[in-house]
């Protein structure tokens, strides 16, 4: 629809159009708990859970980042059952 609209003001057959839409709420999946569970996790511990060397040390860093990040569900999955924590 607004591909429409701006086709039609580029031929000038419109004068003007609205392209201001409401920007969406994006709600954050993760929680200072789950960042604080994922600092806290041992590269011992983190064996013990199926959990890689090479992806502990990647939640570090996506955790230790005051950016949004998304754990994998498997992953989560494991965190969840093991260490009580929730993905969402």
């Amino acid at each position: 629809m607004k591909a429409q609209e701006l086709a039609n003001y580029i031929l000038k057959k419109e004068n003007a159009s609205d392209y201001d839409e409401p920007r969406p709420v994006l709600a954050r999946d993760d929680s200072e708990a789950v960042r604080k569970q994922i600092l806290s996790l041992t590269t011992v511990e983190a064996r013990k859970h199926d959990i890689s060397k090479s992806t502990l040390h990647d939640l570090h860093k996506r955790a230790s980042s005051m950016r949004p990040f998304n754990v994998y569900h498997k992953i989560a999955d494991r965190l969840s059952t093991n260490r009580g924590l929730t993905s969402k």
